[in-house]
């Protein structure tokens, strides 16, 4: 049932959030990153919808893999990379359930920023 409900969404997502600033937000995440005892280096983005943040991240020198529930979500989110250049070996965006995904491997830091 979520699956559809953010399927359904994913064509509007980016308009819908078109007046987020996306760099501004990359810039705060790492004012907090910098505050933490190890340096981050590796980021598990949770909900990454069509991939904005996975983006941003990444051009500041993240290694990132974002999760979203929607075949949709990830596709674009995919296109996103794809469009930017982007190997997806530093930064990708798969399909998962957050709630029991196992990636088998661990990160420096968990996000999830629309929740």
């Amino acid at each position: 049932m979520i699956e559809k409900i953010f399927g359904n969404y994913a064509e509007y997502y980016d308009l819908l959030n078109s007046d987020k600033d996306y760099s501004w937000e990359t810039k705060y995440h790492e004012q907090i990153f910098a505050s933490f005892p190890i340096k981050i280096r590796s980021i598990l983005e949770l909900g990454s919808g069509t991939g904005s943040h996975v983006v941003n991240l990444y051009e500041v020198g993240y290694k990132v893999l974002g999760v979203d529930i929607s075949e949709d979500m990830v596709r674009l989110g995919k296109a996103k990379l794809h469009n930017a250049g982007i190997d997806e070996v530093d930064a990708n965006i798969i399909v998962g359930d957050i709630r029991s995904i196992d990636l088998s491997k661990t990160f420096d830091l968990v996000l999830s920023s629309f929740f």
